[in-house]
């Protein structure tokens, strides 16, 4: 008490997405043109406004256009209808359809699409009508006695989405007399497209200390169907999501993290989206996308052990390698790498460690006599990183020692009678031998004196025993060579 607190600003950008369609400033546009405008002049200029940011308005014509008399661009924003053929007043006095018919785009060939109807008030041959097309527009044929209008090739409502056909009656009458109309077909959109992927892979990298939600990537499919069906969105499927670690956005198909991801564990991902039209039945498209996790420093160096036990011979040659304590980092590329220290128990300074290999060597002759065991704590550093272990050196003890051994004397005195039990038949003494090489078995021989074997000697132990031809009332000087020898065990 009292509470602390803190305030912080947080400025959220909210992205565009395309989820407006464009407007018309009017519904209606009207115009007068003269029949001898020349090819190029403009007729009227129609506006269209899209609330989307940075969003670009094409214009088309989508019906009305008998023989394609007319054009239409995108000047300035607007759209500006030309004049595309030369008009002639008597054929054509306002470009409007008698007929307006609509088929779907995947109806077969061989589909009657309208029949036409013409009436003559004459009998006979004069009142035989045939009927014909125009123009050559060959995904259409007229029955030239019914006047039925059949598809004779496949409609793409993609490609062209309006037909403007001019049909003439004509009589069998002398002269011939014959009349025009114009039947505008409208193409409607059917959900024959799947969506298509601007790129067939996608590729992204994120760093593994990300915070959730960050943006990896961004996809982008376009449907050539219209309306509902070129509508796309975009969705993880059937656990290729990363097992949960990514999402994506369906309407902007920007990819993101949900968590925090860890790239020792998962150093890169293998992901299938889908693009998903809103047609019915929806047509689906998938794309593979590669997420690779980016490194970063987040783990301390790791030694195989807390304690490390060392046995290193004595007498070892000066900067020789005694031992190498290394340890892992599972970190990559810059971030892995160790390097190695002394930190503790080296004073004074007698061994020595590579910052880069971790090779210890000895800078001393170490002697086992003198001290047998050392232990000093060694550090791993992946800045800023660490990690430490303690090393327990053992020295392996040497036979780099002599024995050692004083001259000695045996004396007793025997005054008792040889009847009596009272000589000495146990352990008298012992040689008195010394090997400082505490890991030598000392072995004992009397090489000289001892011909009549008088003193009874243990080879092992060096125990002096007496002989019981000593057990008399001679007196007896006997001076014997004893021999020690300092063997490994």
């Amino acid at each position: 008490m009292p509470p602390l607190s803190a305030t912080a600003s947080v400025t959220i950008t909210v992205m565009d997405v395309n989820d407006n369609r464009p407007e018309f400033v009017q519904k209606e546009y009207f115009s007068r043109l003269n029949e001898d405008a020349v090819v190029g002049t403009s007729v009227v200029s129609v506006t269209a406004v899209d609330r989307d940011v940075n969003s670009a308005v094409t214009y088309q014509i989508t019906g009305g256009n008998t023989r394609n008399r007319f054009a239409i661009s995108a000047v300035g924003g607007a759209g500006l209808l030309s004049l595309a053929l030369p008009l002639d007043y008597k054929q054509e006095r306002r470009y409007s359809a008698h007929y307006s018919v609509s088929v779907n785009e995947d109806r077969p060939p061989g589909s009657t699409v309208v029949v036409i109807s013409a009436t003559d008030d004459d009998v006979g041959e004069n009142a035989r009508i045939t009927y014909f097309l125009e123009d050559n527009i060959p995904q259409f044929r007229i029955d030239a006695g019914t006047g039925a209008i059949t598809l004779q090739a496949e409609l793409d409502y993609e490609d062209q989405m309006t037909y403007t056909l001019a049909i003439t009656a004509k009589d069998n009458g002398i002269p011939q007399k014959s009349d025009t109309t114009y039947v505008e077909v409208n193409v409607n959109d059917v959900n024959d497209n799947a969506p298509q992927f601007m790129s067939p892979r996608y590729q992204g990298s994120v760093t593994e200390d990300a915070p959730p939600f960050t943006s990896v990537l961004q996809i982008s499919a376009t449907d050539r169907d219209a309306h509902a069906n070129g509508r796309v969105q975009y969705t993880f499927q059937n656990g290729e999501d990363g097992d949960g670690d990514f999402t994506i956005e369906p309407t902007s198909g920007i990819v993101r993290t949900v968590r925090r991801l860890d790239r020792e564990s998962v150093p890169f991902y293998e992901l299938t989206a889908y693009a998903v039209d809103r047609g019915v039945p929806p047509q689906r498209t998938p794309v593979h996308i590669q997420v690779t996790v980016l490194d970063v420093n987040d783990n301390a160096p790791v030694f195989p052990a807390d304690d490390f036990e060392v046995l290193v011979k004595e007498n070892s040659a000066v900067g020789s390698v005694v031992a190498q304590i290394t340890a892992t980092d599972p970190d990559e590329g810059s971030n892995a790498q160790i390097m190695y220290q002394i930190v503790e128990g080296n004073i004074p300074e007698i061994f020595q460690m590579d910052i880069f290999s971790g090779e210890l060597t000895s800078l001393i002759d170490l002697d086992y006599e003198s001290r047998n065991e050392y232990v000093i704590v060694v550090q791993a550093t992946s800045a800023p990183l660490v990690s430490r272990a303690t090393v327990r050196i053992h020295l392996v003890d040497q036979n780099d020692n002599r024995p050692t051994m004083k001259d000695f004397q045996v004396i007793f005195n025997n005054f008792v009678s040889n009847r009596s039990n009272s000589f000495p038949s146990g352990v008298i003494g012992r040689v008195p031998a010394h090997d400082p090489d505490v890991s030598d078995r000392l072995y004992y021989t009397i090489d000289r004196g001892n011909e009549l074997n008088l003193l009874l000697l243990n080879h092992t132990s060096g125990e002096i025993r007496l002989s019981r031809k000593l057990d008399n009332n001679r007196p007896l000087v006997a001076p014997m060579l004893v021999t020690v020898t300092g063997k490994r065990r």
